[in-house]
């Protein structure tokens, strides 16, 4: 019916125009510098760390927290000690574990590395209201 490079230069189009669309007042600019969040990012290689993934994006996406970060989950094989896994947000590690070559302890691990994640993030969000809002952070009180 239609050429297929036509069907390209089409879809090229549509893409370009829902890509560069503005917002109500006219503004391209801040549509385009939204930040997505809720992302869970999976840099594993292993299949125990692929397991750890699953199992830790399914716990993570239940808790509202995860709407508010983005988080990459890194892994580090090691043929002798296992395999180190890596949970960050921002770029900061937000914690660190070592998994068994076989998968007996990942259901144990992953819901002891999301409480941690929620209770660092959780402190980082008060520390970081704090220092903005307290009046002690003008008399120098920091955590």
């Amino acid at each position: 019916m239609f050429p297929p490079l036509l069907m390209l230069f089409a879809l090229c189009i549509t893409f370009q125009v829902n890509c560069y669309g503005k917002d109500i007042n006219g503004n391209a600019s801040r549509l385009l510098n939204q930040e997505v969040l809720g992302l869970t990012i999976d840099a594993t290689s292993t299949a125990v760390g692929n397991s750890f993934y699953q199992a830790f994006s399914s716990q993570w996406q239940m808790r509202r927290e995860a709407r508010r970060y983005n988080l990459v989950l890194l892994e580090e094989p090691n043929g002798h000690r296992g395999t180190r896994i890596l949970i960050q947000a921002r770029g900061q590690d937000l914690y660190r574990a070592t998994l068994s070559n076989n998968r007996v302890d990942i259901d144990s691990l992953v819901l002891s590395s999301v409480g941690s994640v929620i209770a660092y993030l959780r402190r980082q969000e008060f520390k970081n209201w704090n220092e903005v809002h307290s009046e002690l952070a003008n008399d120098e009180y920091r955590f």
